[in-house]
């Protein structure tokens, strides 16, 4: 069996360590050589590291992360930022606003992620365990603009900070003083992108897309819908603000005229855990302990983690032996031929990104109850890099078998004994499709 150790991207200053691992960090600055050849000049076993961070430190990141105590564990991410600071990072400001707190002390050990002086973070949702410890979701900006996928959790004991952990996207360089393309260029691109009757129903606030090694840019999220052949269409473009060309385009839903519309209730979670069932770990508390309730984050803020609205379904996200479920029952229409589960996910990991086991998992499945034929789907923290940003993931089935049955569809997330992996879910759906004759 590989040992989840070495596969490990993290660097550890423990009571033994902490020594060694600084020393070898600054000795490779001096020396001039990439974390690479630091790391082969002691072995791991010796110093309590597996793999060190990359050639993108800087001088200024290492000095940052030397200040760390004892027994501070630090694991970094593809872009050689921390994806995980955990220990007694300092001690609490005991402000009585948690999100100022927790802006506060992203703005202390803003170095050690190479946070520049454009880069900043709003306040998305705060989440308290039944120990009294808060966990505020932090989402990114650059120069006050929304960066995609970009979010922090400061975790708050009750007398000092026991960790930080996320993904940030460091070293931005994006133009947002230049006048985004008017509404008639977008009008435009979606008449060539889609139906000519296509329309648009929603344009979001610009955002920055912000992928792994690349600077980012400004995009316009926009929703269209258009009556086509086969049906209604819906999808999400992702506008070029400045180009003015499309980025990325994804279908929502395709529907044969007369089939039912989304089955699912509640399908984006706006209220909350109405309509769906399941359970969610408590943590820190013995194993075993659950809320038998779905894990629904969010809330009303100015920018939330959610890909749309407010809520959303996070899975995962402990770093102990743990399962996390959110369901819902409906029924398959009488007509159902084909069907398509389609919903958004985000992945956020601190296992390593070059693992090569899933060690956390995600199940989706469509459950019959009257058969108990079963229809499964698995994601993994081996997903995170390509899940990173909310992605859609449409599910097409067959589902002439399930026709007119009670069906559970159902989301399981499953983490091992260490290292979380957090499964973001939002706008969920369930569609089926008749046979045309």
């Amino acid at each position: 069996m590989t040992s989840k150790t070495s596969e490990l991207r993290t660097l550890t200053y423990g009571a033994a360590s902490r020594s060694l691992a600084i020393a070898l960090i600054i000795a490779g600055a001096a020396a001039g050589q990439d974390a690479a050849n630091s790391q082969q000049s002691l072995p791991a076993k010796q110093t309590g590291i597996t793999r060190l961070p990359g050639v993108r430190v800087t001088d200024a990141q290492r000095q940052a992360l030397a200040q760390y105590g004892p027994n501070v564990r630090i694991e970094f991410n593809s872009q050689d930022v921390p994806s995980s600071i955990t220990g007694r990072i300092g001690n609490r400001a005991q402000s009585a606003d948690p999100a100022a707190e927790a802006n506060a002390v992203l703005e202390a050990n803003g170095a050690a992620f190479r946070r520049g002086p454009d880069d900043g973070f709003v306040f998305s949702a705060l989440e308290t365990d039944n120990h009294g410890g808060q966990h505020v979701h932090m989402a990114q900006t650059y120069k006050g603009v929304r960066v995609t996928g970009g979010e922090l959790v400061v975790d708050l004991e009750s007398d000092y900070v026991s960790g930080i952990s996320g993904h940030f996207f460091p070293d931005l360089q994006v133009d947002t003083d230049s006048a985004p393309v008017p509404d008639s260029t977008i009008a435009g691109l979606v008449k060539k992108t889609a139906h000519q009757n296509a329309r648009m129903v929603r344009k979001g606030d610009p955002v920055i897309l912000a992928d792994r090694g690349q600077a980012g840019q400004m995009a316009i999220p926009v929703r269209i819908a258009s009556d086509g052949t086969e049906g209604n269409d819906a999808e999400d473009l992702m506008i070029d603000a400045i180009g003015g060309h499309v980025l990325s385009r994804q279908i929502i839903t395709s529907l044969v005229p007369g089939a039912p519309a989304n089955l699912l209730l509640n399908p984006g979670f706006e209220s909350q855990t109405a309509n769906w069932t399941g359970q969610h770990y408590v943590h820190p508390t013995t194993a075993g302990s659950y809320y038998y309730l779905p894990p629904i984050c969010g809330g009303p803020a100015t920018v939330s983690a959610a890909k749309s609205g407010f809520y959303y379904a996070c899975l995962g996200g402990h770093g102990v032996t743990s399962t996390d479920i959110v369901a819902q029952n409906i029924t398959a229409p009488k007509s159902a031929y084909t069907g398509t589960l389609s919903f958004w996910l985000q992945i956020g990991t601190q296992e390593s990104t070059s693992a090569t086991t899933a060690y956390d998992t995600l199940t989706v499945q469509i459950y019959d109850q009257w058969t108990g034929k079963t229809l499964s789907w698995v994601y993994s923290n081996l997903n995170a890099t390509y899940f990173g940003n909310y992605q859609l993931v449409q599910l097409p089935f067959s589902a002439s078998s399930f026709a007119g049955h009670p069906l559970t569809v159902r989301f399981t997330s499953q983490e091992d004994y260490s290292l979380a992996t957090r499964f973001n879910i939002d706008d969920t759906s369930i569609s089926f499709g008749a046979l045309v004759l």
